[in-house]
């Protein structure tokens, strides 16, 4: 620093009577405060630390030393200034508000990266959603085509037994007709009837699907019951 050759200079010129250092610092030479007072034995390396610890130099620019005696009266006073030392690097005005636009650039290009990169992953996302959804729908009317495939083909199974066995059935019945009407044409009586349906108890089944015949009969088991 600048000042340090005065301080030391300053004591060796101070009186012999000097019992009290004050030191006041201050940005303004008008507005000193009171920041330390130095006593005996005295060094400029105290004052110096001390000038230095308070900011002359870097925040304050003037200092003033009081010297006084043993009895308080002041013998003299000393003004040390130093020049603030200005930051090789300080940016000007111009120079933050550059810096800011272009730090607000850099973030908004993060910004608009961070976004499109959400965006590709949503469409991928997405694209894999419908391609699924494609794919599943594709496989469910496969199913559904073979399902109703399959009931087709269990339908004509079933049609075809149930003609054959009606066709078997209405043969079966169509001979046993003929052969009772070749056998007994003539020459049924009731007692051979009887007999005819007690050796072949399917005619009975087959009689009750008559409705006429089955309320016939009903009527004919009522009315003896009756009597």
């Amino acid at each position: 620093m600048d000042y340090h050759n005065d301080i030391t200079q300053i004591l060796e010129d101070m009186s012999s009577e000097t019992s009290r250092i004050a030191i006041k610092i201050g940005k303004r030479r008008d507005q000193l405060r009171h920041v330390q007072n130095i006593y005996p034995p005295f060094s400029d390396g105290i004052i110096i630390d001390c000038l230095e610890e308070n900011g002359l130099g870097t925040t304050c620019q003037f200092a003033r030393l009081y010297f006084y005696d043993s009895n308080k009266n002041k013998l003299q006073t000393k003004s040390v200034n130093q020049m603030i030392e200005a930051e090789e690097n300080q940016p000007s005005e111009l120079g933050v508000m550059v810096d800011g636009i272009l730090n607000m650039a850099a973030e908004m290009r993060r910004f608009v990266a961070v976004q499109n990169d959400s965006i590709n992953v949503l469409v991928n996302r997405q694209a894999d959603l419908m391609t699924n959804l494609f794919d599943s729908k594709e496989e469910i009317m496969v199913e559904r085509a073979a399902a109703i495939g399959l009931d087709m083909e269990l339908q004509a199974v079933k049609d075809e037994v149930e003609s054959s066995y009606k066709t078997q059935a209405i043969r079966a019945v169509s001979q046993a007709a003929t052969s009772f009407a070749e056998s007994y044409q003539g020459k049924i009586t009731p007692d051979k009837l009887v007999s005819l349906i007690m050796e072949n108890p399917e005619y009975i089944n087959h009689a009750l699907e008559n409705e006429e015949l089955t309320n016939l009969i009903a009527r004919k088991i009522a009315e003896k019951a009756l009597t």
